[in-house]
């Protein structure tokens, strides 16, 4: 059955009763952004979206948009995750990330994105790294997270952190540029320690948050926690 406007209205005007003041209250404080939310819990909306992608997911994609945070999170769910080609993955992608206005909706889109085939990876490394220079906070957030999700084996370790070097600029930008560094580091020791060695990030804020948050990783030895100590830098200026 083919999803129509009126579904849609009648999606939202569900989400609406599924939602729980209490839950909203203690997102309201942990997700930032003025975009409308109703309250509904992450699985929820997971069965929802999944739903949708056995039936008219491209219809409900198509749809409309709301400014609600769970019928945008509905459309990232579904496009990271709903069986299709890259390309048209991709498609959608665009289309949803211009409604992104907080780093729960990025995050899920980025975590979720579906990247089966290796012979697709070409395709969506363009596409992200097209936010490489991009003025907008969670554009950059968005390709850091598709970095540390995707891009960390032994072909695009060198281009991520060549681009994780120069990433950030807005608190959520630079943390996400340092959470993807952590993750180059567990995955990529020596690689990350070359970066590290060759001056780490630009921004001294995104490089000493990736050390901190290497030094409390259970993952890292105590003798490269000492190690990662000597490439702190001064963030005066």
């Amino acid at each position: 059955m083919a999803f129509s406007n009126e579904d849609y209205v009648g999606l939202n005007e569900k989400l609406q009763t599924l939602g729980s003041e209490k839950y909203k209250a203690f997102q309201d404080k942990l997700i930032p952004g003025m975009r409308t939310r109703h309250g509904v819990r992450a699985p929820e909306l997971r069965r929802i979206a999944k739903s949708i992608m056995n039936e008219d997911w491209r219809g409900f994609l198509d749809a409309g948009y709301s400014d609600s945070f769970e019928m945008v999170s509905l459309r990232c769910l579904v496009t990271a995750n709903v069986k299709c080609s890259a390309e048209e993955r991709i498609a959608y992608a665009r289309r949803v990330l211009p409604e992104i206005d907080n780093w729960a909706l990025c995050d899920t889109l980025a975590m979720d994105f579906v990247c089966k085939k290796e012979e697709d990876l070409p395709a969506v490394y363009d596409f992200i790294t097209e936010f490489g220079n991009s003025k907008k906070e969670y554009e950059k957030r968005f390709l850091a997270v598709m970095l540390l999700s995707l891009f960390t084996a032994d072909s695009y370790i060198g281009k991520t952190l060549c681009l994780l070097r120069g990433l950030g600029g807005e608190y959520y930008s630079d943390m996400a540029a340092a959470w993807a560094i952590c993750e180059c580091f567990i995955k990529q020791r020596d690689k990350t320690i070359a970066f590290f060695k060759s001056g780490g990030a630009e921004r001294a804020r995104v490089n000493n948050k990736a050390i901190g948050k290497l030094r409390k990783s259970f993952r890292v030895s105590e003798g490269d926690k000492e190690l990662l100590l000597s490439f702190r830098r001064s963030e005066k200026g």
